[in-house]
């Protein structure tokens, strides 16, 4: 009960503050992290409460469990250490133990340390999930200038059954979403800086979320370039400079993919490991979950009308090109000519074993163009409730109500 209590109160106080910010500050970006913060804590009850008292979803799993262990062998600590048998397994991306190490960092004495180890990891999930949908918001606001339809749209995004199947069965790295939006945002308001910082975090959290990051970069380039003379010139910085951040961290992940200790070769990652993960349409899953309850049949609707609109009477198409682009990377390397040029062409492809991955570039579009679409229809207050109540009714069933929404389990000494 006390985690139940702690976290409908924080998720009440959260969302209270939210409001009376947002009534003070239209579209304040603190607001929405305050909302997005409460809204996570309510709509997840009692997780946030759960942090410090039991392992989010299953336990042990060869993915988390092995998590762990590499933490407690501090492979963190050997990053330059190319022939470390456990750097080379992991590769690059061992920021999420840094997170937890600082975390689970003892306080000075007499006070104990913020957090266990493996209790470190349910608070960067959460904190995966929080950041998520506060990025998504504050992208989704930034395009359609709504907030209560940004809002509602980060809920799909962020708390998407998707991730919490990473939650309950795999490493916390996976939930690291919350770059995709914030990348976007950052690149739309032209912030070359950022873009930077943004993209050298993506490589060091999740070079899976650094190659989304450079695939919508190597699009946006291919379509600044396609404009000629009407191209903009901070755009192609802000690309070049995502890409500069990510450059050292894509050299040592080349240099821990050589070598007598590499984990595997191209040819087994490409049929023992991405051949089995995909996007697949018939049947109609994402990642081997029902595809109505992994991608919203709401969204899926208002996005549809949108890009409808947009081919018909905008002559437009390029988000549509980039939904279709990545959704075909989606499905793998069976019978996929476009995956297949890839893994031939672009050196070290071939360790992507998650290729569903790219499906997250699509479903950040879908939703972008949901929000566009539901916000273009200037619903007043009393229809936008209903709107919100459906979704509501919605994430319950397909999502909270699902067996693979994780469960809370007995910590690990």
């Amino acid at each position: 009960m006390a985690a139940w209590a702690v976290s409908i109160v924080v998720g009440v106080l959260a969302v209270a503050v939210g409001l009376s910010v947002l009534r003070r500050r239209s579209s304040s970006v603190a607001a929405m992290g305050l909302l997005t913060l409460g809204g996570t804590a309510l709509l997840t009850a009692p997780m946030l409460g759960m942090i410090p008292i039991a392992v989010f979803g299953s336990f042990p799993t060869i993915d988390k469990a092995g998590s762990l262990h590499f933490f407690r062998d501090g492979v963190h600590w050997r990053l330059f250490e190319a022939s470390d048998p456990g750097v080379q397994l992991i590769g690059v991306h061992l920021g999420h133990l840094w997170i937890v190490q600082v975390l689970a960092a003892p306080l000075p004495a007499p006070l104990p340390a913020l957090f266990p180890d493996w209790a470190a990891f349910n608070a960067q999930s959460f904190l995966n999930l929080w950041l998520a949908g506060w990025c998504a918001a504050a992208w989704l606001v930034h395009r359609s200038g709504d907030v209560r339809v940004a809002l509602l749209l980060a809920l799909p995004f962020a708390l998407n059954l998707h991730q919490f199947r990473d939650i309950n069965w795999y490493t916390v790295e996976k939930t690291a979403i919350f770059l995709l939006p914030l990348w976007l945002l950052c690149l739309d308001t032209r912030r070359w800086a950022a873009c930077f910082a943004v993209g050298a975090l993506a490589m060091f959290l999740n070079v899976y979320m650094g190659i989304l990051i450079a695939t919508m970069g190597a699009w946006t380039t291919a379509a600044e370039l396609a404009r000629g003379a009407r191209r903009d010139p901070s755009r192609l910085l802000c690309v070049a400079m995502s890409a500069l951040g990510m450059l050292p961290f894509a050299l040592w992940q080349g240099v821990l993919m050589r070598g007598a200790h590499a984990p595997g070769s191209p040819e087994d990652f490409l049929t023992q490991r991405a051949a089995l993960d995909v996007l697949s349409l018939s049947p109609w899953e994402w990642n081997r979950l029902e595809g109505w309850r992994a991608m919203n049949l709401a969204v899926l609707t208002l996005a549809g009308l949108w890009l409808y609109g947009e081919l018909i009477w905008r002559r437009g198409g390029g988000w549509l090109v980039g939904v279709v682009l990545c959704t075909l990377l989606a499905l793998g390397p069976s019978a996929n000519p476009v995956y297949m040029a890839l893994f031939d062409l672009v050196p070290g492809f071939w360790r992507v074993a998650k290729p569903e991955t790219f499906f997250w570039v699509s479903w950040l579009l879908l939703v972008t163009a949901a929000a566009e679409a539901l916000a273009s229809m200037r619903l007043p207050n009393r229809a936008m409730l209903l709107v919100a109540a459906l979704f509501l009714v919605g994430w319950l069933v397909g999502v909270r109500a699902h067996p693979v929404y994780p469960d809370f389990y007995s910590s690990p000494r």
